[in-house]
């Protein structure tokens, strides 16, 4: 996807340790990455996917997020989108590559995260 066509905007997160909560128990806790705000180019990673597994459902959408290489990012990150189509929504880093262009830029393959 060409840089020509970014969309939308991603404020990038990494998980923080865990915070004590007033159940005895522990919540998430993200900070900002530095800058935390990037641009980015959104395409789906093919179909969601969906399957049966012993008696259960397992899903899962993933998306390819193109856009100009951050210097902190990393597969502990999460991206949410705070402008575009997509606002919201939550996704997860799972992999990232530098593409071969000039200039380079940064593919992210994230799957979203789906909260009940």
């Amino acid at each position: 996807m060409r840089l020509g066509s970014i969309l939308a905007l991603v404020r990038l997160e990494k998980a923080a340790p865990p915070v004590p909560d007033a159940a005895g128990g522990f919540a998430e806790a993200w900070i900002p990455l530095d800058p935390p705000d990037w641009r980015y180019a959104i395409e789906t990673a093919g179909q969601a996917l969906e399957r049966t597994v012993g008696a259960t459902v397992e899903g899962a959408a993933s998306y390819v997020l193109t856009g100009k290489p951050h210097p902190m990012m990393t597969i502990a990150a999460r991206a949410t989108v705070v402008h575009g189509d997509y606002e919201g929504r939550i996704f997860d880093v799972r992999a990232l590559r530098l593409t071969p262009d000039v200039p380079p830029q940064q593919e992210l393959l994230c799957t979203e995260v789906i909260r009940s």
